[in-house]
């Protein structure tokens, strides 16, 4: 197993308790719940790293503009999944 803690680690531990806790069916769909939101946070992640992408070559080609709006859907994405929005 990786020695640094990340978000593949954490959901592999969720899915080995959760494969283990088949006999409580409340701790499992618990567990299940937990696997989603890590495979959720992929995606948030994913979002994020793509719009900051996307603003940092808008301002390598000079477009401040598009750059901003970049950035704004990155702010959004991040709101939402803090909850914010």
């Amino acid at each position: 197993m990786n020695d640094i803690p990340n978000m593949a680690t954490l959901e592999q531990l969720l899915s080995d308790v959760r494969d283990r806790a088949g006999i409580d069916p409340a701790i499992a769909e618990a567990m299940r719940e937990a696997v989603m939101i890590c495979r959720t946070s992929y995606t948030v992640h994913a979002g994020l790293h793509l719009q900051l992408q996307g603003a940092l070559g808008a301002i390598r080609q000079g477009r401040p503009d598009d750059a901003a709006q970049f950035i704004e859907r990155a702010i959004g994405i991040q709101d939402r999944w803090a909850g914010r929005a």
